[in-house]
């Protein structure tokens, strides 16, 4: 008898992920495929920044999108939901104007993503940092991706 496969459940089992503050969020795309570009990087552009729209309490503190995954940061304040209730919103509403935008593959973004509850200005600072430099890992031209929103931020090392 084959079982269905139970995905690994990543999440911090105490933690209420209502709380105000800033969650670092990536989400891959279905097997990693190359699919955001060209309009559909405009429409998951415009379905996250929907979000705050969507939710009371969501603001979006930084973002960055790669050919095969988003990085994000969520700030909650006195949302009335939870990051697990409000990404899978934002997966869903994108996928449903891509398809309609000719996706036909079955997915567009891989089941689970993770996510990473950030405790302190200083963890801020790195992970914005880290997505702010992740295109050159990926070795893309940043100004292609960022446009005119690379924040001035002061790192002290």
């Amino acid at each position: 008898m084959n079982f269905p496969k139970q995905r690994k459940n990543v999440r911090l089992s105490a933690f209420d992920y209502s709380t105000n503050g800033y969650y670092f969020i990536t989400n891959n795309t279905d097997y990693s495929k190359p699919y955001i570009n060209g309009i559909v990087k405009n429409i998951v552009k415009q379905e996250l920044l929907d979000l705050e729209k969507r939710f009371s309490g969501v603001s979006i503190y930084y973002y960055s999108f790669m050919p095969t995954h988003v990085h994000v940061i969520l700030e909650l304040n006195n949302s009335n939901a939870t990051v697990s209730e409000i990404w899978p919103v934002y997966k869903s509403k994108s996928t449903v104007v891509i398809k309609k935008n000719g996706h036909t593959d079955k997915r567009f973004w891989q089941r689970n993503f993770y996510e990473h509850v950030i405790r302190n200005e200083r963890a801020l600072e790195r992970i914005v940092l880290y997505i702010r430099n992740n295109p050159f890992k990926e070795e893309l031209p940043l100004n292609a991706i960022y446009g005119d929103r690379i924040p001035n931020l002061v790192i002290n090392e």
